[in-house]
Parts: structure tokens; sequence; C-alpha cells
């Protein structure tokens, strides 16, 4: 038998690994814990494997293109850290100011929180998706104030900077800090200093109304599996 050549065997190494997968991505999607996904696999510049799997719209079973676009949630906070500290390497902000400097109107019920703690999740403010009267408003489209009028009185979980407990709220905030200190939207900062930089033409800021292509559905998990996702 002719030895392998290093070819052969670079293409049966490849072969393994899609393999291998395609079986990982099989059991989540044979168990229904979700309609499709993407799959990339980078190596240097070599891309090893790009690929959709399952279904993007389960309704009219559309499989899942390669390059899907989902909305991702809260993930978006690593491009809000990101531009914070971009704003901050720029000179326009500083992670140990206090944040009444960018939001005087916000009323800090006599803390000091700081920029950074905005970040850390050590503010303690307390997280308006925790709050009772959050599902009620949760499908409609409201000003900012009405969401910011609907946290700013609660009490604060903790003192600023003494525990760390995940809280929307302060996202929120650094997201109105980039526009005060950038005189951009969020939307434009985070396309223009985020995306266009990094070459990521798919990613885009949230939108209900916006056809965009290749866009996967959304889904929850419900009592008897998929369901279509709730409005938010």
């Amino acid at each position: 038998t002719p030895l392998e050549t290093p070819l052969a065997a670079q293409q049966k190494s490849r072969a393994q690994m899609v393999s291998a997968i395609d079986s990982v991505v099989a059991s989540y999607l044979k168990g229904g814990k979700a309609a499709g996904m993407s799959v990339a696999v980078i190596k240097g510049r070599d891309t090893l494997v790009l690929k959709g799997y399952g279904f993007a719209d389960l309704e009219l079973n559309t499989p899942t293109p390669a390059r899907a676009v989902y909305e991702i949630g809260s993930v978006t906070k690593q491009f809000t850290a990101a531009a914070i500290l971009q704003l901050r390497d720029a000179g326009k902000l500083s992670l140990t100011d206090n944040i009444s400097k960018y939001l005087p109107d916000y009323p800090t019920q006599g803390h000091t929180i700081t920029v950074g703690q905005l970040l850390d999740h050590t503010s303690g403010m307390k997280d308006y998706t925790s709050l009772p009267k959050f599902g009620d408003i949760a499908s409609r489209t409201l000003p900012r104030d009405s969401l910011i009028a609907m946290f700013k009185v609660q009490p604060f979980d903790f003192k600023p900077g003494e525990l760390q407990l995940y809280t929307n709220s302060a996202y929120f905030l650094a997201g109105l800090i980039i526009e005060k200190t950038s005189g951009e939207s969020y939307a434009a900062y985070i396309k223009k200093h985020l995306f266009d930089k990094a070459g990521m033409p798919d990613s885009r800021y949230c939108s209900e109304s916006a056809i965009i292509p290749r866009k996967a559905h959304g889904y929850d998990m419900g009592a008897k599996g998929l369901e279509n996702k709730a409005p938010l």
C-alpha cells in the first residue's frame, strides 16, 4: 500500500473534523434544542468549516445558510463595552468618571457610580428585566425615558463596587454615554467604529422592520418544544 501523501493526510484530517462537527451539531438538532445554527472553524487564514445546519425558518422549512444572520441579544454587551473603551482611548471619557458627568439628570440615590462599574456589573442598579412590570412593556416600542423611569426609582441591590450582579440597566446607560460622548447614535457609532472597521458587513443594530437578507427566525423553548419567539 503506497504511503499516504501529506496532502491526502491533510484532507483526511479535515474530513474527520468536519464529520465530528456534523455529529455534534446533529445531536442538538435531533434533540430539538435548536432550530438551526451556523458553524465556522477558521485556522489562520484557512476556512476549515463554514456551514449552516438545520433550518432558519421551521414553518417554511428553509435550510440555514452558511452566513445566516441571528439576533444575538445580550452578546451585544461586548460591543457596548468595546465602544466605551474606544472612547476612553480617544480621551472622551474615563472609566473612573462618575456617570453623573454624562447623565446629570439620572438619580444615583446618593451613590457614586463610575463608568467602569456599568461595564463590570458592579453598579448595584436594579436590572429592569427582573421587574414584574417589564413583561407588560417588553413587546412595546416606548421612548427611552419610559424605560429609564421604570428602573431609576428602584432601590439599589447593593452599594456600587461592593458586589457583582448582572444588570441590563447599567448597559442601557452605557449606551447613552456612548451617544453623549461621541455625538453619534448608538447604532451609527457601532457600525462606523466597530463593524465597518472589523469587516463585519452582516452585523447591525436590531430592527423589527428592516428586511435583512439571510436572517434566521428566532425561537423560544416552550413546554412542548420550540415555538416562535416572543416579541421584544
